[in-house]
């Protein structure tokens, strides 16, 4: 079987070193990487609960993790549009035939989807009165972020 795991680029940013790991013990596997240059997650609970007030979310990051990845003696493949999954997959799987380790990016739209627990999450309750200007009465009525 084919050993893939997929994230997008803010954990990625935390996991990358793993490939080196991969290609030094041997270990052929896929990592997919999303591509959309915020923390994802972090971002879409500033979204709903915090009134667009993106802190620690945002990464501007100039560089290709397929790119590190190719430093790091993996293979590298981008995509960059949607026609280019199904080839960079097949792609991947071979080289993981032949025993390499590859990393997958691939570029996506800032879109958020929901959280996965979604039914954790309340609106924060400010209780200190000089941040009682920042609460939030209601959730975003978009769900998406405003710097699109």
């Amino acid at each position: 079987g084919i050993n893939a795991e997929y994230g997008g680029d803010g954990a990625w940013g935390m996991q990358l070193n793993e490939v080196l790991t991969c290609v030094r013990e041997d270990i052929p596997t896929t990592a997919v990487v999303f591509n959309n240059g915020q923390w994802g997650a972090e971002k879409k609970n500033q979204v709903l609960w915090f009134g667009d007030r993106y802190i620690g979310s945002q990464l501007d990051n100039p560089w290709s993790y397929a790119e590190i990845a190719r430093t790091m003696h993996a293979e590298g493949i981008t995509c960059t549009h949607e026609d280019q999954i199904t080839d960079a997959i097949k792609q991947a799987n071979a080289n993981q035939k032949d025993g390499k380790t590859t990393v997958l990016e691939i570029m996506v739209s800032k879109e958020l989807g929901d959280p996965f627990r979604r039914d954790a999450m309340k609106l924060p309750v400010r209780h200190l009165a000089k941040y009682h200007t920042t609460c939030q009465q209601k959730e975003s009525a978009t769900g998406q972020p405003t710097d699109l």
